[in-house]
């Protein structure tokens, strides 16, 4: 089933300057493609490509210049703001830097509950036995929800972000650089988990990142942005054939691929 649908879509940004006319960047050309409920898909491309703003747009973040967002079957630029809002419960996202995305002088409980407390009819105590939930699904321990974000690794802190996105039982998430600022191991082992929590729940997943191994690793299809257009798409594997030279450009940059990792009994 088709979850979300982006239909000839472009967005740019006006510029202004004291000295000169008014000029217009366009930053995303033309993107029209589907994201099936359930699935793993990555969106791959160089830093500026536009990866961030076409994520903005999907969750209703930015209203597209040109073309439509299409979610359960209605476009964001036809949305009232209870309908953003309740599109912005399916849709959540992750960003690169943990440390940004959350208050330092909050605690993990106080964190991953800001949704439930706004967007869901939960008392303190579903509150707290959805949040141990999500702590044990992200091999998190139920005790950490006391702690605060200073008392955690960088690991683990991207693992309370990416429980808060899921704690409202959310369609679609987008991992924007989400594994970027991970060493190689800690990628393997969160790679892992999410598969297990889609595998679990249904979640689709949009993965944003400029490393095609993880990509390859993680998700089902890949696409290559270059530009602010979609330039390639292809299936993950060692069959994987990419003929346009930012795709290549891209697999050059990435090899080896990551190594699997072996449980010990």
């Amino acid at each position: 089933m088709i979850l979300l649908t982006t239909y000839h879509l472009s967005h740019g940004y006006k510029r202004f300057s004291l000295f000169h006319r008014q000029t217009y960047r366009e930053v995303l050309k033309d993107i029209t493609l589907n994201i099936h409920s359930g699935e793993s898909v990555a969106l791959i491309g160089q830093s500026g490509c536009g990866k961030s703003t076409f994520a903005k747009t999907l969750c209703g973040l930015e209203i597209p210049t040109v073309g439509e967002v299409i979610f359960r079957g209605r476009t964001t630029k036809q949305m009232n703001q209870r309908q953003r809002q309740e599109m912005r419960r399916h849709i959540q996202m992750v960003f690169q830097d943990s440390v940004s995305a959350v208050n330092p002088r909050k605690t993990i409980r106080d964190i991953i509950s800001e949704p439930l407390r706004h967007l869901a009819d939960m008392n303190k105590e579903q509150q707290d036995a959805r949040i141990s939930e999500l702590l044990l699904s992200l091999d998190l321990k139920p005790s950490d929800m006391n702690k605060r974000p200073s008392q955690m690794s960088g690991g683990q802190l991207q693992r309370v972000c990416i429980a808060r996105a899921l704690a409202l039982q959310p369609e679609l998430v987008i991992l924007d650089e989400a594994l970027s600022n991970l060493d190689l191991v800690l990628q393997i082992q969160l790679i892992e988990l999410l598969k297990k929590i889609q595998q679990k729940t249904g979640t689709a997943w949009l993965l944003i990142t400029h490393d095609l191994r993880i990509a390859q690793r993680f998700c089902e299809r890949i696409l290559v942005m270059d530009q602010g257009e979609i330039v390639e798409e292809c299936k993950p594997g060692a069959t994987a054939v990419f003929e346009h030279p930012a795709s290549i450009r891209l697999k050059d940059a990435i090899l080896p691929p990551l190594p699997t990792m072996v449980t010990q009994a």
